[in-house]
């Protein structure tokens, strides 16, 4: 009877364990394909983003790095991003607020090779790409030149929405070892403005950029900043290509 008793306890115990083992490899597999989902997910998410932007050809004279851009990088870097914004423009002075770092990162590893184009849209955005353009002529260096940029940027607020944009642009063009006078007198020339306004025109009828910011990514368009994540996810897949 104990006997018995002993082989019964056996079998319960032996169906409790294959039952465990059973419902643990059903809960790993449906982990595993949970995961195989997820990812599967995101690659139709990478795919889907990719046939939503538009691709430019490959052709069109401003996708190459032009003899007058400022270049932050190593031209021969497998990944070109193209930026054209404008100062004025909140969700541009996001990017360089909370995504520029982040670019930059890529840009010192290498892997990105960074442009900034001004594509004003005010009278402010106009005067603040003029300001950087006389910085620009005076030291002849691109990284100090986006550094300028930058602070315009992160600044934009203080200059940008005052009806005295130009004294506050003074300010901080001060700052860089630009004179009032020097700036008043860039300000005032009639062929910066125009050469500024000119290569935007002719950016925007050949690459039908219609807002700001607008980055083109290896000649894919991406429209508006959206946070650093999805800026970052066309980097990484251009990389990988």
């Amino acid at each position: 009877m104990r006997e018995k008793n002993n082989k019964n306890k056996v079998t319960i115990i032996a169906i409790i364990l294959i039952t465990i083992i059973v419902a643990t490899f059903f809960i790993i597999n449906n982990q595993e394909e949970k995961e195989l989902d997820q990812d599967q997910s995101q690659i139709e998410k990478e795919i889907s983003r990719e046939s939503e932007n538009r691709i430019i050809n490959e052709s069109n004279k401003f996708l190459k790095i032009l003899d007058d851009d400022y270049i932050l990088g190593q031209k021969d870097a497998p990944v070109k991003v193209i930026e054209y914004a404008s100062l004025s423009c909140p969700h541009c002075a996001e990017f360089y607020i909370n995504g520029f770092e982040n670019l930059k990162n890529y840009v010192d590893r290498g892997e990105v090779v960074f442009i900034y184009r001004d594509f004003p849209l005010n009278g402010p955005a106009l005067a603040g790409s003029v300001a950087a353009l006389c910085y620009f002529n005076k030291v002849n260096q691109g990284y100090k030149y986006h550094n300028f940029i930058k602070n315009l940027f992160k600044n934009q607020e203080k200059w940008v929405f005052s009806p005295e944009f130009i004294e506050k642009l003074k300010e901080i063009s001060q700052i860089y070892g630009i004179s009032d006078a020097e700036l008043t007198k860039c300000i005032e020339d009639k062929n910066m403005q125009k050469a500024i306004i000119t290569k935007a025109k002719e950016a925007s009828e050949s690459l039908e950029i219609k807002s700001t910011p607008t980055f083109i990514i290896n000649g894919e368009v991406v429209n508006g900043y959206s946070g650093w994540d999805a800026l970052e996810g066309v980097i990484r897949r251009k990389l990988g290509n």
